[in-house]
């Protein structure tokens, strides 16, 4: 399933933004599930970058984020 979610990513290269927050999550876990590690730390850091600006600006991320925000400042502290 990993491979897929890559493959579907890579083909689509409008997904690989930061407008989805939990979209770069998944995305950097299925990097990482399939060897890719170089990519999987650049979608983990692009995923914090956007969590870094929505500390910096409260309300920016939406309430479906919050807990994805959470997950990515625990997972980067």
């Amino acid at each position: 399933q990993s491979r897929t979610v890559v493959e579907v990513a890579q083909a689509n290269p409008g997904l690989l933004t930061c407008q989805d927050l939990d979209l770069m999550w998944r995305l950097a876990a299925a990097f990482a599930q399939t060897g890719r590690a170089d990519r999987a730390s650049d979608a983990y850091r692009q995923s914090r970058t956007v969590v870094e600006v929505a500390q910096a600006n409260p309300g920016l991320l939406t309430c479906q984020d919050l807990d994805l925000m959470w997950r990515l400042a625990a997972a980067f502290a």
